[in-house]
């Protein structure tokens, strides 16, 4: 299942709120950022067990709780970091792949250039929750276990959006926060991103995209490729795995 939301605030990614003795617990949350009409995850922040890790997009560091770390010194689980793709001057593309209980994989992908997140679950995993939601029972679902397949993508969000109760994993609180919907004014931020004009920088025209979308299999994903191939003017995106 798939689905594509643009919005502002901190929400919940996924819950495992029950495990079985030996598994471990984890919970993702991901911070949207709203760049004019379309939207980033600017940083994610884990729980496995009783750690907490944050991995930014300006720079791709990793913060294991609370300090800067490389994945070598982590010993609660295992953690490799490998460079993708270095852009000169510009950037890079990091790897952080994490391995729980030796068939929980969870890869995250940061491009410190444009300044994105991308997640990627695989293996078997108990009863979720959260936006991703739970293979085992396909639909979305809010906190209280209603299918909001039918409604408002946008209130199936919120819905998930990180609240006071909540275990806050990102240590630096942004609004807007809980109860604020996941939105904000674009006219007060707007200063504040002037650094991420790469759509005005780099022009994509819908044949571009298609274009350099075209090698991936036809498909609802390729559509969402050239859509935000075109909405962040980076070609480069199109080779994302995600697509494919």
């Amino acid at each position: 299942m798939f689905f594509t939301w643009q919005g502002h605030c901190d929400v919940i990614l996924l819950q495992t709120p029950r495990v079985s003795d030996g598994e471990t617990y984890l919970e993702l949350h991901a911070r949207t950022t709203k760049v004019r009409t379309w939207s980033t995850i600017e940083a994610i922040a884990i729980k496995a067990g009783k750690d907490i890790i944050e991995i930014e997009s300006h720079e791709g560091k990793l913060i294991f709780n609370g300090n800067e770390v490389e994945p070598a010194q982590i010993n609660a689980f295992k953690v490799v970091k490998s460079i993708i793709k270095s852009f000169p001057h510009l950037g890079r593309v990091l790897l952080y792949e994490f391995l729980f209980d030796k068939e929980k994989r969870l890869e995250v992908t940061v491009n410190t250039r444009t300044q994105m997140v991308y997640v990627s679950l695989s293996g078997t995993y108990p009863h979720t929750v959260g936006i991703l939601g739970s293979s085992h029972s396909p639909g979305l679902f809010a906190r209280d276990g209603t299918n909001m397949f039918t409604k408002d993508i946008n209130m199936y969000v919120e819905n998930w959006q990180v609240r006071g109760d909540d275990t806050q994993l990102l240590h630096q609180r942004r609004v807007p926060q809980h109860p604020s919907k996941c939105m904000y004014d674009m006219k007060k931020i707007k200063h504040a991103s002037r650094t991420r004009h790469l759509k005005e920088i780099h022009r994509t025209t819908m044949e571009e995209a298609k274009s350099a979308c075209a090698i991936h299999p036809p498909g609802p994903l390729t559509n969402f490729c050239v859509e935000d191939v075109m909405n962040t003017g980076d070609i480069d995106s199109a080779n994302d795995l995600f697509y494919g």
